[in-house]
């Protein structure tokens, strides 16, 4: 069975980030095949998958928990109290991250299932706003606190998370949020911001991106410790994608959570007609993930993500 699943409700995102495939103003240019394919999940379709990844012991109630996200925004959902209505009907948790921009007051019966609430944030300035995500950062702050307050007082008792993103432009900032999370009462975790997307991270390491979107990327992404990543083992044995179920909001399983639509293998096909023994062959002996793997974007990718901000004031 798989204890971690992402599973993109909302394809949809209203974020301007131009190192995300889904960002309106992308570095490298948006993906339209991707956009243009990009929806909100169907409730008959999320309620008819999770009965047969339950059927099939793919997840197991009480034991494994749904990240409701991936490239888009999950609070934009129109539906989503229907969602997290299906998903305590049978006994799974779920983590939920936020952009902020939305500010989402739930039931309380909905809120008991819920691990953790993720609150991704671009930095602790109007100005470090206006190059991400482009929201209003006060009217972000506002919703932020709101959420924290409300939900507690609705029973909540799951943690609460700034994933704080860190550019160069806002790395004298993490003084200020880690104050304003101690304030509240949650956690902050500063990680470096990267290039979120197959595409634009291969074209950054091989360098096929033009002068002016490489610049911009050296100059706004903190690079410094990229050139220590270009040298991968002749052979990984696995890979921590293989623990983790992906699913898009077509109900489609997916390698990982790092691919687009437009990339050779970006979709295994429907996983309702799959069998839980299907579904892990098929990740573990797919050759996209083969390649991934010999060219050394899986040490890329994650020794960036993983790799610890350490920052000194």
């Amino acid at each position: 069975m798989y204890s971690t699943v992402y599973w993109e409700i909302s394809g949809v995102c209203n974020g301007n980030c131009p190192y995300c495939v889904t960002g309106k103003n992308c570095v490298i240019g948006r993906n339209m095949e991707d956009i243009k394919a990009r929806k909100f999940i169907s409730i008959d379709d999320f309620r008819e998958t999770i009965k047969h990844l339950i059927e099939t012991q793919t997840i197991v109630p009480g034991q494994t928990t749904l990240s409701l996200f991936n490239w888009g925004e999950p609070f934009l959902h129109p539906e989503l109290e229907s969602i997290l209505s299906i998903i305590c009907e049978h006994n799974l948790r779920y983590i939920i991250s936020t952009n902020c921009s939305i500010l989402k007051i739930l039931p309380p019966h909905l809120l008991r299932n819920c691990e953790r609430v993720i609150f991704s944030m671009s930095g602790f300035s109007q100005d470090s706003y206006n190059r991400i995500h482009g929201f209003d950062f006060e009217a972000v702050k506002r919703n932020l606190v709101s959420m924290v307050i409300i939900w507690r007082k609705s029973g909540y008792t799951g943690t609460f998370n700034i994933s704080f993103h860190v550019y160069q432009f806002n790395i004298t900032e993490i003084p200020y949020i880690k104050l304003f999370a101690k304030e509240l009462n949650i956690e902050c975790s500063p990680i470096f911001a990267t290039l979120n997307g197959f595409k634009l991270m291969e074209a950054f390491r091989n360098k096929t991106m033009s002068y002016d979107q490489m610049e911009k990327t050296r100059s706004e992404l903190i690079t410094y410790f990229y050139k220590d990543l270009s040298s991968t083992p002749d052979r990984i044995e696995h890979c921590s994608q293989f623990d983790i179920l992906t699913i898009n909001e077509y109900c489609e399983l997916l390698p990982c959570c790092g691919v687009e639509r437009g990339l050779a293998v970006y979709s295994f096909g429907d996983i309702r007609k799959m069998s839980l023994q299907e579904i892990i062959q098929t990740k573990k002996n797919a050759d996209f993930c083969k390649l991934c793997i010999k060219s050394g974007l899986l040490k890329y990718g994650e020794s960036i993500l993983t790799r610890p901000v350490q920052y000194y004031p």
